[in-house]
């Protein structure tokens, strides 16, 4: 029985050096090479790009002996959390002019659409597919250089790409269905695994929030309809009876990351739960590939932070004209002005979840040698921003449609039987 994926049979890529971003060149024989990619039925902007590039490869052809065509792969992730402040983030990152980004912040290929019709897509993206959301960047990335640089090194190029999914992090809902974890009540390997195969020194940045904050701000973003901070409460409740009774008869790992339990109940608590997406990837890369900073420092103190994750992806430093234009933007993506109207969480959801999350918030403490990550500084700057919760919530993040339905009839036993199953069919298929 073949028990690897075709990702991970695929050889990872021997990146240029002339290139700071991971970069390689692959002969261009036609110029329709995006015939078949599904991303431009997914986004108008994707459409456009890669018909402007159809043109490009076209004339290249036509007049070059030996056509070639960049390829590349980001440099850095954003890799999470959703509604932690990673658009603005992402926004003043990709307007430094040393980094150049695909047309869309988050395109969730990772964790999401590499799966097709298991992630509700009509079918599965390829790994190409992902490759070729690059390929604009790529050109620019190739046609600038560093003229700072002498001798071998003046046709070194110092641009690098990025990708902003939220998801990257912790979404590792169709693990069953990954070969490499055939036959596990857990998964064996994670989005984690996956990137490392391919990219093996990427900068890995996440922003996190106070995680009570965050899934207020979560639920009244990701609902469309019959919100209040009564119905908050009363699936904050239901969400944490579920998570807590599957903890009764299986790992944490698998009760993390099944997505049947955390779809009970129309909030997304597991994604507060950070310290185990994070352990998960210290797993895999290095602690010095991270940067992870808080969303209540970040909001407090822009231009401190920025010049901190810019220095964290080798950038050069930003001249005051710069940083005065970039820093100086306004905050992208507010809270939208029709779930004002909802206010406050009820102060006994807050303390539900600061009791939930107390544990999990000690661990992330511990696991990054932080404090700061319990969340109990109380000054007015983090009132501002964290109880509020009105400055840093993002419109951009991925759109889900949520339908809310309640699973409340079914019992954990048959959530978990229904889990075994798909297993059972993994072990079935691969034999």
């Amino acid at each position: 029985m073949d028990t690897t994926s075709e990702m991970l049979s695929m050889h990872p890529k021997r990146y240029n050096p002339k290139f700071k971003n991971p970069c390689w060149y692959e002969d261009l024989t036609v110029p329709a090479v995006y015939a078949h990619n599904k991303f431009s039925g997914y986004f108008h902007s994707v459409k456009t790009m890669f018909r402007e590039l159809t043109n490009i490869w076209q004339k290249t052809i036509e007049e070059d002996s030996n056509p070639k065509r960049l390829r590349c792969l980001p440099y850095f992730f954003i890799a999470g959390q959703p509604k932690c402040g990673s658009t603005d983030l992402y926004q003043k990152i990709s307007s430094h002019p040393d980094v150049s980004m695909p047309p869309n912040k988050e395109y969730h290929w990772w964790a999401r659409r590499r799966f097709g019709s298991k992630s509700n897509n009509s079918s599965s993206l390829s790994f190409d597919d992902y490759t070729d959301l690059f390929d604009k960047v790529a050109l620019y990335i190739e046609h600038v250089h560093d003229s700072t640089r002498a001798g071998d090194q003046e046709d070194y190029h110092p641009l690098i790409t990025g990708d902003a999914s939220a998801s990257t992090l912790w979404d590792n809902d169709e693990w069953w269905s990954l070969k490499e974890n055939c036959g596990a009540t857990e998964p064996r390997f994670t989005n984690a695994d996956y990137i490392h195969h391919f990219l093996p020194h990427a900068k890995i940045i996440v922003i996190l929030r106070d995680p009570v904050d965050r899934l207020w701000s979560d639920y009244l973003y990701f609902l469309k309809s019959m919100k209040s901070a009564e119905d908050f409460h009363k699936n904050v409740a239901m969400s944490i009876d579920s998570f807590e009774t599957c903890l009764l008869e299986n790992t944490f790992a698998s009760c993390i990351n099944n997505k049947t339990i955390a779809n009970l109940a129309r909030v997304r608590l597991r994604i507060g739960i950070y310290y185990s997406y994070i352990e998960t990837w210290l797993n895999i890369y290095p602690r010095d590939q991270f940067f992870i900073l808080r969303l209540e420092d970040y909001a407090s103190n822009i231009r401190n932070v920025m010049k901190r994750v810019f220095k964290f992806l080798g950038l050069r430093d930003l001249t005051r004209e710069e940083a005065d234009y970039i820093l100086g933007q306004p905050v992208a993506n507010t809270r939208k002005k029709g779930d004002r109207k909802f206010g406050k969480m009820k102060e006994e959801t807050r303390k539900l979840l600061g009791d939930f999350y107390e544990p999990y918030n000690k661990k992330l403490s511990a696991l990054l040698n932080d404090n700061r990550f319990m969340w109990k500084d109380k000054s007015d700057e983090r009132q501002k921003y964290a109880t509020e919760s009105s400055v840093f919530d993002e419109l951009g993040d991925y759109r889900e449609k949520r339908s809310g339905r309640s699973l409340k009839g079914s019992s954990h036993s048959k959530l978990l039987k229904s889990l075994r199953q798909r297993i059972k069919n993994c072990e079935d298929k691969n034999t």
